[in-house]
């Protein structure tokens, strides 16, 4: 029996680090995510400048 408690606790920490490492991967992700977003209106507003110049000319 205590061959399988230990078994477990062996098996939950295992998990738990896998769930810290895929947290980690994740926050990675969320930032790259909202780096995409802001260079997406970034790009926007550049073509909206361009598009205003062109017309002033």
């Amino acid at each position: 029996m205590n061959e399988t408690i230990e078994e477990l606790k062996e098996e939950l920490r295992d998990a738990k680090t896998r769930l810290f490492h895929i947290n980690s991967r994740m926050s990675e992700l969320d930032y790259l995510i909202e780096r995409r977003r802001e260079t997406m209106e970034d790009i926007e507003e550049l073509e909206r400048q361009l598009k205003s110049q062109k017309g002033e000319m």
